[in-house]
C-alpha cells in the first residue's frame, strides 16, 4: 500500500476558488463572532411572524373552535414566557428573593410530590375532556 498525502484545500487556491474560500472563511468568522445577535435576531423575526399570523387568524374568523384554541395556547405560552422572564429578572436583581422562594415549604412539598400532582392533573383533564 502506498501512503497518500492530501493537500490542504484552503491553501494555495487562486482565482475564483480562492475567492470562494476567502468568502467562506469570512462568513464563518462573522457568524462565530456574532452568534448571539444572530440567534436573537432570528428569534425576534419568528415571534413577529407568529404574531402576524395570530392577528390575521383572529381577524379572519374569530369564534370557531380553532381560533379559540389558538388564542388559549398563545395566552398560555406568553404567560409562561413572562414568568420565565420575571424569574430571570428576579434572579439577577434579588438573589435573596429566589433563595427564599425556593426554600419555601410549599415549593419543597411540590418538588417532593410532583409525580402525584402530574398524575392528578392528567386524570382531572382526562375526566373533564371525556
Amino acid at each position: 500500500m502506498q501512503d497518500v498525502e492530501f493537500e490542504d484545500d484552503d491553501e494555495g487556491v487562486e482565482g475564483c476558488g480562492g475567492c470562494l474560500v476567502d468568502c467562506r472563511l469570512a462568513v464563518t468568522a462573522f457568524c462565530s463572532r456574532h452568534a448571539f445577535y444572530i440567534k436573537i435576531g432570528l428569534l425576534v423575526l419568528l415571534v413577529l411572524l407568529y404574531f402576524a399570523y395570530f392577528i390575521y387568524a383572529m381577524y379572519y374568523e374569530f369564534g370557531d373552535e380553532g381560533s379559540i384554541r389558538l388564542l388559549w395556547i398563545t395566552c398560555l405560552v406568553v404567560l409562561i414566557l413572562l414568568l420565565k422572564l420575571l424569574y430571570l429578572l428576579l434572579r439577577r436583581l434579588c438573589p435573596q428573593c429566589i433563595k427564599w422562594l425556593l426554600s419555601n415549604k410549599l415549593v419543597c412539598w411540590i418538588r417532593k410530590h410532583h409525580n402525584l400532582i402530574n398524575w392528578s392533573v392528567d386524570l382531572f383533564l382526562f375526566v373533564l375532556i371525556n
